[in-house]
């Protein structure tokens, strides 16, 4: 899961760069398709969702 991780730097840019644009959340170090996956969390009913969970945390 946390094989490829952003920099520290990466990060902060993208914090700040948002910060500057007005955004109140920044979503950083993740890939396009997790990004769209964060998305959608907020859409996916709660026993869906915890049941993902699950599934990541035992592996």
């Amino acid at each position: 899961m946390f094989q490829k991780t952003a920099s520290a730097r990466s990060v902060a840019e993208d914090g700040y760069n948002g910060m500057l644009a007005g955004k109140l959340d920044v979503i950083s170090g993740l890939t396009f398709s997790q990004k769209m996956m964060m998305s959608m969390i907020p859409l996916t009913p709660k026993k869906i969702l915890l049941k993902q969970i699950r599934k990541m945390q035992e592996v």
